[in-house]
């Protein structure tokens, strides 16, 4: 079968042939074209007509390697894609975590600037008046404050020339609301605690910390996972250990990748 190895062998010849799947394919080439000259062969041709019929039915010189080359770009093409959309999960990712990040302190302040408007209505005053909790009803208008309330802080005296501060267990004015359905799944609680000699505010406001850093992390996660994919494929057609190299790319990611390139630059120069 002499024109079938060397057949066989011209089809793989600029392939690794080092590689498990290579030798298993051409041994598989070469069993079927065994096969089939052998059924020629029987009809009546010699054996070098029979292995040319077989190498021609199969798809002569070009077809194959043709096939296999195309099999290799589809195989990057896909590749590719993986690290671009990497690539592109990795910015929204940073674009949508920063920003809710950034919204989130700036919310954190506004909270913060709620409290300290209540407690410059208080001022010094005993009591909340009527006039006073209307006031304080339009400060605290914000659809991410959950709850507020506002305790009274007496002075009591322990003996003639001593005396402590005591926080009322009651509050003398509470605010809740419950965020929506959907906020209720994208918002988390955060609570302040700010006073005065006079009165102490309690509130607890929803921000999206945790859902910007799910989102950030996500992101971070999924780039990583099709950055270590991509360059899992990249060895593998660089005719290197795939499977190492995606445990190098894996833990190290673009570092990994620029190792690589320094292992095979290095091969290049002692083999040159």
């Amino acid at each position: 079968m002499r024109q079938v190895d060397t057949y066989v062998e011209q089809v793989f010849q600029e392939r690794n042939k080092d590689k498990q799947e290579i030798k298993e394919l051409q041994n598989e080439m070469k069993n079927h074209l065994y096969e089939s000259a052998a059924d020629i062969k029987r009809k009546g041709f010699s054996q070098e007509e029979a292995e040319e019929i077989a190498i021609q039915r199969f798809g002569g010189e070009t077809i194959i390697p043709r096939i296999l080359d195309q099999v290799s770009k589809q195989q990057k093409s896909f590749a590719d894609t993986l690290l671009y959309a990497g690539i592109i999960l990795l910015c929204l990712s940073l674009a949508a975590g920063l920003g809710l990040h950034y919204f989130s302190v700036h919310m954190v302040t506004e909270q913060s600037k709620i409290a300290d408007s209540v407690l410059d209505t208080l001022g010094e005053q005993e009591e909340i008046s009527g006039r006073m909790e209307q006031q304080i009803q339009l400060e605290i208008n914000n659809p991410y404050l959950e709850k507020l309330s506002v305790y009274r802080i007496n002075e009591e005296s322990i003996d003639n020339a001593v005396s402590k501060k005591v926080v009322e267990t009651d509050p003398r004015f509470t605010f809740s609301q419950s965020p929506s359905i959907i906020g209720s799944f994208l918002l988390n609680g955060w609570g302040t605690e700010i006073r005065t000699p006079d009165w102490k505010i309690e509130s607890h406001f929803n921000s999206f910390y945790t859902l910007s850093t799910s989102i950030l992390y996500t992101g971070i996660l999924l780039y990583w996972l099709l950055f270590s994919i991509w360059g899992t494929i990249r060895a593998h057609h660089k005719n290197v250990s795939a499977w190492r190299w995606g445990i190098v790319f894996l833990v190290s990611n673009v570092v990994g990748l620029l190792i690589m390139q320094w292992f095979q630059r290095s091969g290049r120069k002692k083999s040159g």
